[in-house]
């Protein structure tokens, strides 16, 4: 009679929260290890028949989220377990746009050697060299540029690389584009 009184209330409860509260109940044990950045559990969960390119509800793959969190060990594993570094989530960013933004350089890297796309968009025609230039991260946009990101390329705005590190005052990324040919 206890457990139907407690169940009644857990029920109870989440009619009366948000529909975010109740997705966090059900969040795949996959997603979370990635999220905790638990190694040891994905690889296990992995070898065991998680599927590596599994979304989450916003589209977000395992190989998404540790680029979000900048976990290059996570990237490493995932991609060991043919993660499919191009699978981009609802808005249309891939990992490396993520890697590319928050200035892991040598992630970048590691998802251009796996196959990711060095130019691939966005839904709004963004690329990983506009990230990283937006962002002021000129190491990564170096890199990008090394492995023949496209510096001409616009979105859909019609701003290139160059227009967004100006837009953003990022001098530093600003001198890299225009070394490598960028101009207004």
């Amino acid at each position: 009679m206890r457990l139907l009184a407690a169940v009644g209330l857990v029920l109870l409860s989440l009619a009366a929260r948000p529909a975010a509260a109740i997705d966090l109940l059900q969040i795949n044990p996959f997603f979370y290890h990635v999220s905790s950045g638990d190694l040891e559990k994905v690889e296990r969960a992995l070898a065991t028949g998680s599927n590596v390119n599994a979304t989450d509800p916003s589209g977000r793959t395992g190989l998404i989220m540790a680029a979000i969190a900048g976990n290059d060990e996570m990237v490493r594993l995932l991609l060991r377990f043919r993660a499919k570094p191009d699978l981009r989530d609802d808005v249309g960013n891939a990992a490396l746009s993520y890697a590319a933004g928050g200035g892991h350089v040598e992630m970048a890297i590691v998802l251009i050697k796996a196959g990711a796309t060095v130019d691939i968009e966005n839904r709004q025609g963004l690329t990983p060299l506009m990230f990283a230039a937006s962002q002021g991260e000129s190491e990564v946009a170096r890199e990008l540029l090394v492995h023949k990101a496209d510096f001409a390329r616009r979105d859909y705005t019609g701003r290139t690389a160059l227009m967004w590190a100006e837009r953003n005052g990022k001098a530093a990324v600003m001198s890299v584009l225009r070394r490598s040919g960028a101009k207004e």
